[in-house]
């Protein structure tokens, strides 16, 4: 469970999040106008691997491969040749190719990158390697 505390009502305001018990709310006695209980919040590990977008600067579609080989129709609604940035977690990297099947001109990376610059909407298949 999840409980997100506001300052003003219709939770608007500074707001504080809590997902455990708190028998002190420093700063907050006597502020709390709003509340919003969240039942089922998600405390498992998010997902992990490399995360491909869309859009630059880790914006629009977006679609997270585990360590494997894809090419453009496991890309979801990114497609083919529509690839503009990447999220790269430590110790992962990302071997993206022009062609599919793992062919052509390729590209790694093993940080993130707002914008592949000659390499953006450019991409038919992509190996993902980690965590090492």
């Amino acid at each position: 469970m999840k409980v997100i505390v506001y300052e003003h009502s219709w939770r608007r305001g500074r707001e504080k999040a809590m997902t455990s018990s708190a028998s002190l709310l420093y700063n907050w006695d006597d502020r709390i106008s709003s509340i919003e209980i969240i039942e089922k919040y998600n405390t498992v590990k998010k997902e992990e691997g490399v995360t491909i977008f869309e859009d630059r600067s880790f914006k629009g579609a977006r679609v997270v491969l585990s360590p494997g080989k894809y090419n453009f129709d496991a890309f979801g609604e990114i497609g083919n040749n529509r690839i503009s940035s990447l999220s790269v977690p430590k110790g992962y990297k990302i071997i993206a190719y022009q062609e599919r099947n793992f062919k052509g001109y390729k590209k790694i990376w093993t940080a993130s990158q707002k914008y592949l610059y000659n390499w953006e909407d450019k991409i038919s298949s992509v190996e993902v390697v980690g965590p090492r």
